[in-house]
């Protein structure tokens, strides 16, 4: 619950690949909050005549729940920088009157994240605030500050490669690994879609 409009100014949209979620910053980083329904104007809810169980824009309790059981076993293993670290019902009286299906309940997923900026956000930028971005990230860490493009590029490249390789060394897969699901730190989120053994899907 937010007491005051004061508490929404770090609040914010990237881009529309960021659809059902929104951004808060703080002084802990970014924390991005999945579920809010859609929300490029008000927060809308969609559903299909196909699949009616399947709700666009929010996100059901039970996948939150698994969400975070898989963002815990990849923290412990050091495969990405994004943590799931909190969940939390929706109060159902803030959404617009719909029929949800038996069982779904409405939640919000929080993941904390080094960067909130996605490989696909850079379409969404024009070239002269991608090269502002991409120096930004290179004060982080695990970049050197000196590196030139092609250097960064290989950083980055090495750094999803390991996360890879150690998801598949303890039988781990990643149904969904686009660059609307990887962070321009090189960072895996979204866990959504992420096997790892003795959670199932």
């Amino acid at each position: 619950h937010l007491d005051s409009q004061r508490d929404l100014t770090n609040c914010y949209n990237l881009s529309p690949i960021h659809g059902r979620s929104c951004l808060f910053k703080s002084s802990h980083g970014y924390v991005h909050i999945k579920g809010v329904g859609w929300s490029f104007g008000p927060p809308y809810v969609f559903s299909t005549a196909k699949e009616p169980e399947l709700i666009f824009g929010l996100f059901d309790l039970k996948y939150a729940s698994r969400e975070m059981a898989v963002s815990s076993v990849l923290s412990t293993k050091n495969i990405t920088g994004a943590k799931s670290i909190a969940r939390a019902k929706l109060v159902r009286e803030w959404l617009p009157k719909y029929d949800l299906p038996q069982g779904f309940t409405p939640s919000l997923l929080f993941t904390q994240l080094p960067c909130p900026y996605r490989i696909a956000d850079l379409a969404y930028l024009d070239f002269p605030h991608r090269i502002e971005l991409l120096k930004s990230i290179r004060e982080f860490e695990y970049f050197e500050s000196s590196v030139d493009a092609e250097s960064f590029v290989n950083s980055f490249l090495s750094k999803l490669v390991i996360a890879v390789s150690k998801l598949h060394s303890i039988g781990g897969i990643n149904d969904h690994l686009t660059y609307d699901n990887v962070t321009i730190t090189g960072d895996i989120i979204d866990f959504e879609w992420v096997y790892v053994p003795g959670i199932p899907c």
